[in-house]
């Protein structure tokens, strides 16, 4: 896999920090481990008198991207569409609250098939990724939702 960044950098820091920021020069978002990285490689190409490096992300993300007006919609078109716009809308569900686990999951899974979902029992640990097509329900002793559930 090529890296998005430029190949005499060297490969990113392998430990990072668990957080979300904009990278510079474009490169698109990482933790601020990945921004100091980034920010004391440029620092070094300007010393050695090397062209500013850029990333390449620029505007939205192409699968989200609508068609022109001029240009015909195909059905799978209008159905990336419609799925992009139902995820950027979904959740919470606060009327989830006090329902048993697997039919509050049921509910979610007809509205949103797309997206995966989790049963979190009391205790269990879970991973600090944030992804934004999946639900984790947590619920107690008795199987019953106990959080708002969200995505992430």
């Amino acid at each position: 896999m090529a890296s998005r960044f430029p190949e005499h950098w060297g490969p990113p820091p392998r430990q990072q920090t668990r957080d979300l920021r904009q990278l510079p020069a474009n490169f698109g978002r990482g933790s601020s481990t990945l921004v100091s990285w980034v920010k004391a490689k440029m620092k070094e190409d300007e010393e050695q008198g090397r062209e500013k490096a850029q990333g390449t992300q620029t505007g939205p993300i192409p699968s989200l991207t609508l068609p022109s007006a001029e240009a015909e919609i195909t059905p799978s078109a209008q159905a990336n569409v419609a799925t992009a716009m139902a995820i950027k809308d979904a959740g919470p569900w606060p009327d989830l609250v006090g329902r048993v686990g697997e039919e509050a999951i049921a509910e979610l899974r007809k509205q949103f098939p797309s997206f995966s979902y989790a049963l979190i029992p009391p205790g269990r640990m879970v991973t600090m990724d944030h992804r934004m097509d999946r639900v984790r329900v947590f619920v107690d002793e008795e199987g019953k939702v106990k959080e708002v559930p969200r995505r992430g």
